[in-house]
């Protein structure tokens, strides 16, 4: 494809993938101050800050994804750069979940980093969208049939989850964000509820085209857009969501160059990594169930035909070929929701003895029943469970040949782990049983006695931060994580102090917003000097007019790939994958899905490893331990990425379960990559590579 003629719609800079982790500020001023191309082009940072992968605890209690003096400091800078450059901000699903009180809670974090800052920008239009929906409007969607689980793992829906849930969220689509630009064209930040995390991406893109008529005549309505332009909007912010996570190496912020026609070019903001190809392409397997088709509010962005190209300064991506599929007949959304199931206490320790360990499953099991003896007053409707830590770090032990302790031999020894650490959990309908449950098991496990028990004072380590349990107040579950068909307008929004009709606004619009103007209320930014020309020349020189190549890319590239021909001296059926893929990963994909990664370098070795039987349902389903085949969402190969991608249910304690209750030890499901890593590759593959290798 040839570059682009047109000028670019906007530009959008995302400083880090995570309003609160922490963003460099020197980073962001630099891409603000690249010149885009020749003239003005609209620029505005836009963070996410909302995601269910660190559980439902936000949703059910109120907390938020990071602590109130981090999101300070981030929108201290954020809003700094905001005066100064009077570029727009836009965050979304505030404060992690999105409600409407962490809306006014960021919105408040605003007002009060602004005030500094106000004798340079004189005043400060703030916008706060609202995502939180009736229970009543859900009660009535159920009972008419208008809900389903959000794919095949989350369970139905029962109006009792309803009840039970201190607030119903809803992940609106790009529309609000839109709406509340276009009513408040000169508006300085947004602060959005929660979001499908492109959808404030896509609305500032479309917003830019409007504005701009960079698209003849564009509609004012996203479901008349034309499904390449909304594909590309989309596609984009799919990728920006995540910051620099697209790059390598994996870098924290990122930006964007939209242009008409369904093109956008994304780099990192960090002058030490670079956008390939690759890299691009592979963050659509990233927390998604597959990496083809990303499904959103109203419909779904299509990368079947997505094509990714290195631009000439070795550090952009080109990316264009994304559509946008709308759905019919009804637009969909997201409901998120969790509730209090219980409180919860634990109490930790270690095990060294080398007779105790080889028993700990039995020895655990005969805690559960003296748990349950000591009490009756629960009826059964408590739970205990044990996280052990350690069993595979096995090394060759004496053991005694006879119960008397006498003759340990070298033929009687034994692999056991040298400790173990144990962390008990239990749960229960209020605090004080939940902790004399752990209390009891924590007895049971420091003084229960086991098959030759040698060591009488104690079997458990324990007294780690001066303390014997830990109280660890409610445990909550998600509640609700399904799809609410919406009538005709519902999936729009309406400005909360508007004095105009219903009609005129669309009434069933679900989603509001309301408009603060900080500082001088009279200040109009038509008084304002004009933007300051940028300082520092484009690294994106092919955008320039006789532009040279960008010479820096020659430093990034760093060493070349090793090749087929270095790594068969050290293939053998036993080597595993390890041996050949660059990245093996895993991470949820929602509350219910865990989603593992195996990318390739070398386009040889990917095409041979697709084309073998190796990894396939049979293989994922017993490594995995799943059930049956049916516990695979989905599977398969993504060329683009050089990639095998499988997506499983989520399961704990033998049963499906979503991430963040009871039992949970890895709530973002980033250390179950660990069976595909011993995956050994067997003979077949092996002479097959090495077939490949020799016909090269």
């Amino acid at each position: 494809m040839n570059a682009p003629v047109k000028a670019p719609i906007c530009r959008i800079i995302t400083p880090v993938g995570m309003l609160g982790y922490g963003l460099e500020e020197r980073e962001l001023l630099q891409a603000i101050d690249q010149n885009p191309a020749v003239g003005e082009t609209p620029t505005a940072i836009i963070c996410d800050s909302g995601s269910t992968d660190s559980g439902p605890g936000k949703l059910a209690l109120g907390t938020t994804t990071c602590p109130h003096s981090a999101y300070v400091r981030d929108l201290r800078k954020l809003v700094a750069a905001v005066c100064t450059h009077k570029v727009p901000l836009l965050i979304s699903s505030a404060g992690g979940d999105g409600s409407n009180a962490h809306v006014d809670e960021l919105t408040d974090i605003v007002k009060e980093v602004s005030e500094p800052q106000l004798e340079k920008a004189k005043s400060l239009k703030v916008i706060s969208i609202y995502s939180e929906i009736p229970k009543d409007l859900v009660q009535s969607r159920l009972k008419n049939g208008a809900i389903r689980s959000c794919g095949p793992c989350p369970p139905r829906l029962a109006p009792e989850n309803i009840v039970e849930s201190p607030i119903i969220v809803a992940q609106m689509g790009p529309e609000p964000f839109l709406q509340a630009m276009l009513a408040e064209p000169d508006f300085d930040v947004i602060i959005g509820g929660r979001a499908y995390d492109p959808a404030p991406y896509v609305a500032y893109a479309a917003f830019c085209a409007i504005r701009g008529s960079k698209i003849p005549q564009p509609p004012q309505r996203l479901a008349e857009w034309d499904s390449i332009e909304l594909g590309c909007f989309t596609h984009m912010g799919k990728l920006m969501e995540c910051g620099g996570v697209c790059a390598t190496p994996k870098s924290a912020g990122a930006m964007a160059l939209i242009y008409p026609d369904g093109v956008f070019e994304i780099k990192p903001t960090n002058p030490n990594a670079r956008c390939t190809p690759v890299s691009v392409a592979a963050h659509a397997l990233y927390e998604n169930t597959r990496p083809d088709i990303l499904y959103g509010p109203g419909g779904a962005c299509d990368l079947t035909g997505a094509v990714y190209e290195q631009m000439t300064d070795g550090v952009s991506v080109r990316v264009y070929g994304s559509k946008f599929t709308r759905e019919s007949p009804k637009y969909t959304i997201k409901l998120e929701a969790a509730r209090v199931a219980g409180h919860r206490a634990v109490f930790m320790g270690f095990i060294r003895d080398p007779i105790m360990i080889p028993q700990i499953d039995s020895f655990l099991g005969r805690i559960k029943a003296y748990v349950a003896r000591q009490h009756p007053e629960t009826g059964g409707n408590h739970k205990l469970e044990f996280h052990i830590y350690g069993e595979n770090n096995n090394r060759t032990i004496p053991t005694p040949a006879k119960t008397n302790g006498c003759s340990p031999g070298r033929e009687n020894d034994v692999q056991v782990p040298e400790e173990i650490f144990i962390v008990g959990e239990a749960l229960a309908a209020d605090q004080s049983v939940a902790t004399s449950i752990a209390s009891t098991a924590r007895i049971g496990c420091t003084h229960g006695p086991y098959k030759n028990q040698k060591a009488t004072a104690g079997n458990l380590g324990m007294g780690i931060g001066g303390r014997l349990e830990w109280e660890m107040g409610p445990c909550t579950e998600f509640s609700i994580y399904h799809l609410m068909e919406l009538e005709d307008g519902e999936e729009a929004g309406h400005d909360q102090s508007s004095a105009i009709s219903d009609t005129a606004r669309g009434a069933g619009s679900l989603f509001s917003w309301r408009t603060v103007k900080l500082g001088d209320p009279n200040h109009s930014k038509a008084d304002d000097p004009p933007r300051a020309v940028p300082r520092r020349p484009s690294l994106d020189t092919h955008l320039l007019p006789g532009g040279e190549k960008n010479t820096r890319s020659s430093s990034l590239a760093g060493p070349p790939t090793p090749g087929l021909w270095e790594l068969f001296p050290a293939l053998s059926p036993t080597s595993t994958l390890t041996s050949i893929a660059r990245v093996i990963r895993s991470k949820n994909s929602g509350p219910y899905e865990v989603t593992l990664d195996v990318m390739f370098d070398d386009p040889l070795i990917y095409q041979v490893v697709k084309a073998n039987s190796l990894l396939g349902a049979d293989l994922i389903t017993r490594i995995y331990d799943l059930p049956s085949a049916e516990d695979i969402v989905w599977l398969g190969f993504c060329d683009p990425a050089l990639a095998f991608k499988v997506t499983v249910t989520r399961r704990r304690m033998g049963v499906r379960k979503a991430a963040g209750g009871f039992g949970e030890d890895d709530v973002h499901a980033t250390q179950e990559h660990r069976p595909l890593m011993g995956v050994m590759l067997g003979e077949e593959l092996v002479e097959e590579l090495r077939k490949a290798n020799a016909e090269e």
